[in-house]
């Protein structure tokens, strides 16, 4: 009797952290079609990897999630659309408990071209939910994994995924220049470095409010158009985390992974716009590690197999995800036979995103401090359940051999 009642305080405190609240939480993406030629393929890139993905590896019974999918009202009659709003209706509202709704977008003069929409779009994210929390990604976005709150939300605040140090040589080089023509302030970190970026709601309209001013109140349209995107390099995740870091910083629980450990902050020079004063920027703590729990597929890497063309490869990249995702042990025998390669590159691909690689940081105690922060998420979510749709689970836990482009 004694054992039985032990049994059940261990599954009682087993329920009671892995089906935990969790704050509102309404995922923004914003999706395009009507492309055409060697770029025909992103007219299916939601479906096949935000949603692919989403659906298989988010709580969707436990979390307070919501899904937000942002089109543009020119594409209503898109076959690809038509086609996507069929799959979301049958397939998906019924399996999200938060929900999930399409919000169409009219066209405006305040864009100069595509991707600007979508990123003023995000800045007015305020506008298309009532969730005290807006989660942007963009419809590329591949989650790699059991999503836990703790990934997203640490004691209570959203997790700031960011990158920092000396960079040269790309177009990277000039996004601070951007965020301090939009800001007046000196940038500390790169944001587009991890999804899905959670911003507080209320925040949105204060970031608007702020650059406004800074504009001698002119609208915050206007200044998008007429200075930022003039300016053209710019993006609108480092100008939200430099106002919201220089603001709200204890709103928010910050992680700052460098990718240059021996930079001082002076040689080389800052980037133009780039806050180099690293000795009053980040504390410790800042510069621990955090396991990211998606990757961005147009941009996973260089050398890396291109999951965009092979349909083998992100089936491979699902499967082993569900390998190292709880409850554990895995039963599954394709999760035995790979296990090792499955958990070198489970944790690779955890600490990636685009083309900077942590582990392949060496400076001081790095690979100690990554593995041991990889363990611990291990030792947090390892008796956790999941509700595994029983379909994807046939498409892709089969050995490697047997996949196929599909």
């Amino acid at each position: 009797l004694h054992k039985h009642r032990v049994n059940d305080v261990y599954d009682s405190e087993i329920n009671n952290y892995c089906n935990r609240p969790w704050p509102s939480l309404d995922i923004f993406v914003p999706v395009s079609f009507g492309y055409t030629g060697k770029y025909s393929w992103r007219n299916n890139e939601f479906d096949r990897f935000f949603l692919r993905s989403f659906m298989l590896f988010w709580p969707l019974a436990v979390s307070n999630t919501s899904l937000n999918i942002l089109v543009d009202i020119e594409s209503q009659q898109d076959p690809h659309f038509l086609a996507l709003k069929k799959l979301v209706v049958t397939k998906v509202v019924p399996k999200v408990p938060g929900g999930a709704k399409f919000t169409f977008n009219h066209p405006s003069t305040y864009y100069r071209k595509g991707a600007d929409r979508q990123q003023l779009l995000m800045f007015w994210g305020d506008n298309f939910t009532s969730s005290e929390y807006v989660g942007f990604a963009d419809a590329d976005t591949v989650f790699v994994t059991y999503i836990d709150r703790e990934d997203l939300f640490e004691d209570g605040k959203p997790v700031v995924n960011a990158r920092s140090g000396a960079h040269c040589c790309d177009v990277w080089a000039l996004m601070p220049q951007g965020t301090f023509l939009a800001t007046g302030l000196l940038e500390p970190m790169r944001c587009m470095s991890y999804f899905p970026v959670i911003i507080k709601t209320s925040h949105l309209k204060e970031i608007r409010d702020f650059i406004s001013r800074q504009h001698h109140n002119r609208s915050f349209n206007d200044i998008f158009y007429e200075n930022i995107t003039a300016f053209s390099y710019y993006s609108q995740f480092n100008i939200m985390c430099t106002y919201l870091f220089h603001y709200h910083k204890e709103d928010y629980k910050w992680y700052v992974h460098t990718e240059t450990p021996m930079w001082d902050g002076v040689n080389p020079a800052p980037l133009q716009g780039q806050d180099g004063n690293l000795s009053t920027l980040f504390t410790p703590s800042m510069y621990l590690p955090k396991p990211r729990v998606a990757t961005h597929a147009r941009y996973r890497g260089k050398n890396d197999p291109k999951i965009v063309k092979y349909t083998e490869v992100l089936n491979f990249l699902f499967q082993r995800g569900v390998c190292m995702s709880p409850p554990f042990p895995r039963t599954e025998k394709v999760c035995d036979e790979t296990q090792q390669t499955v958990r070198e590159g489970y944790f690779d691909e955890m600490h990636k995103f685009e083309y900077f690689d942590m582990t392949q940081i060496k400076y001081n105690n790095t690979p100690e401090m990554l593995q041991h922060e990889f363990l611990m998420r291990y030792e947090r979510i390892k008796n956790c359940s999941h509700d595994w749709p029983k379909e994807e689970m046939k498409r892709i836990m089969i050995p490697i051999n047997d996949m196929r482009e599909d």
